[in-house]
């Protein structure tokens, strides 16, 4: 997996998120660009079992993550979006 299209790719929008927990380089290093961006869930290659309770806080991130879209808006439309309704 090419990580630096990925991450630019969810950046600007053409993807709109992901669930990612298998890296090119493992572990993930924290200043990889998928720790900073709003519309990625990353977890340990063994996500199912590094939390007692895995499923809530994934689920809370999802609903964030799809609050207030629209059906077929990307992720750069929601934030301009945003960023049009803070400026108001």
């Amino acid at each position: 997996m090419d990580d630096a299209a990925v991450a630019e790719a969810l950046g600007d929008g053409r993807l709109g998120g992901a669930a990612l927990d298998v890296f090119t380089r493992e572990p993930l290093d924290a200043s990889s660009p998928y720790q900073d961006l709003p519309n990625v869930i990353v977890t340990p290659h063994f996500a199912a079992g590094a939390m007692a309770d895995y499923w809530t806080p994934l689920s809370a991130r999802c609903s964030r993550i799809c609050a207030g879209s629209k059906r077929g808006q990307t992720v750069a439309e929601r934030r301009r979006q945003a960023k049009q309704n803070a400026e108001t």
